[in-house]
């Protein structure tokens, strides 16, 4: 898939802010990577956040709307 500049940017800027990987210091080496190499681990990142955010639910409580 390709990305245009600006979803590059907008997926890098979510990985440095999200990932406890990736940091301001790692952004020349993600600009290098491609945007199939950006796109998964943007995807790895989104997944590991929601498995998160159930395994603390589960921990603290589902609430029923």
């Amino acid at each position: 898939m390709a990305l245009s500049a600006r979803q590059r940017q907008q997926v890098i800027d979510y990985l440095v802010a999200n990932s406890a990987v990736w940091n301001e210091d790692d952004v020349s080496t993600l600009n290098r990577f491609t945007d199939d190499k950006l796109t998964v681990l943007y995807e790895q990142e989104s997944q590991r956040e929601v498995a998160l955010a159930v395994a603390n639910a589960a921990v603290t409580g589902f609430e029923s709307e």
